[in-house]
């Protein structure tokens, strides 16, 4: 388990990283060569060997915490060298975005850069090492959760806005509002015959294709 990163206090803001190996029986933390630069609100996915850590808020372009910018920049770690690389920037700035590996492929759904909200889509391909802007939008586009399920990606707004994009076509389609349970961020979990959503209340409602609505219920304390 790797983790880096983060902000407690402004402008405490953490570049550090460390490994966690839990195949020893005494579970031993060791700290990694760190981030180039400390930054928060970035997001991860990992493709093979390699973990990518993309946008942000960091120092890169600042001296003064006031003065942080959201970022395009991408790194790349490698898990067996424990090296860092830097891979070119994305086309658009984006903290806080939602990025997900598919088929060998890294896709970044909107984000922000503090003022102005992003709802693009590009995707990277480590193969060319180039990061491409796609045509279709999201409707929704800060504090979303994402997973994977039959090879396309579903996204939900905290809002309880659903939709799926599919690589293959390209396309974005809408599939259905979650029942007002609350506000907030949802944490999705695939299954084999559809897609969970967890509110942070305990309350869980369940998605699959063959229905239109969430079935809802409540998880009751042990």
């Amino acid at each position: 388990i790797f983790y880096f990163g983060g902000q407690r206090n402004k402008p405490e803001t953490y570049a550090t990283m460390y490994e966690l190996d839990m195949s020893q029986q005494i579970k031993e933390v060791r700290e990694l060569e760190g981030l180039p630069a400390p930054r928060y609100g970035n997001s991860l996915a990992a493709i093979e060997d390699y973990i990518y850590v993309c946008g942000g808020k960091n120092i890169d372009d600042a001296k003064e915490f006031d003065d942080w910018l959201a970022s395009r920049s991408t790194y790349r770690f490698c898990i067996h060298s424990h090296v860092w690389f830097k891979t070119p920037p994305m086309n658009r700035v984006r903290q806080d975005c939602n990025v997900v590996a598919l088929n060998g492929l890294i896709y970044a759904f909107g984000g922000h850069n503090d003022e102005v909200i992003e709802n693009s889509i590009e995707v990277f391909d480590p193969r060319t090492n180039v990061w491409t802007l796609l045509g279709e939008k999201i409707e929704i586009t800060i504090e979303n959760s994402l997973t994977v399920f039959k090879n396309k990606i579903f996204i939900l707004s905290r809002t309880g806005y659903f939709q799926s994009f599919d690589p293959t076509t390209g396309k974005i389609s809408v599939k259905s509002q979650l029942k007002a349970i609350s506000v907030g961020r949802f944490r999705l979990i695939s299954h084999e015959l559809g897609i969970f959503a967890f509110h942070p209340e305990g309350k869980v409602q369940f998605w699959k294709p063959s229905q239109k609505n969430w079935i809802s219920f409540s998880l009751s304390p042990l």
